[in-house]
């Protein structure tokens, strides 16, 4: 219906149960915000959430059904880059490194890709071997994926 493509996380096979972290989000959520706010940028970052949501990039949940099993939710904390040469000066970044004393984060549970970055020197070559190069921009591509439903808890 949106026109993004869904995926699925690439769970590694057997990966340890990841905790329920809301405590841990929430005390870098009050940070950023208190950050935000000290610099002046709070609206900017709200602006981009209220933007995402009007795209259907992300979506309001009502708390009592956020885990209706019973089983711990596993948050990704949130913060603030900001870069004031770009065209979205306030972006939100969400840490799936974060983990709480003695658990897992979430990029331990998942499958590493290739690196991508050993194959640029080769991508540069085969750019310059012709007269003419063609390249595009994707307006923020990442975004245009979306999470399949069983894997929104993350």
């Amino acid at each position: 219906n949106s026109g993004r493509y869904k995926v699925n996380l690439p769970w590694l096979d057997g990966h340890p149960p990841l905790p329920d972290n809301k405590e841990l989000a929430q005390k870098r959520l009050k940070h950023t915000v208190k950050s935000l706010k000290a610099k002046g940028r709070l609206n900017e970052y709200q602006e981009v959430f209220n933007q995402w949501e009007n795209e259907g990039i992300i979506e309001q949940i009502n708390p009592n059904k956020i885990n209706p099993e019973g089983l711990g939710v596993h948050y990704l904390p949130p913060r603030a880059v900001i870069k004031d040469n770009s065209t979205t000066k306030v972006r939100p970044v969400f840490d799936r490194s974060a983990k709480t004393r003695n658990s897992v984060s979430i990029n331990e549970c998942i499958k590493k890709g290739p690196n991508l970055i050993e194959m640029i020197p080769a991508i540069l070559n085969r750019f310059r071997w012709w007269k003419i190069g063609v390249i595009s921009d994707i307006k923020q591509a990442f975004l245009q994926i979306a999470l399949n439903e069983s894997d929104r808890d993350f």
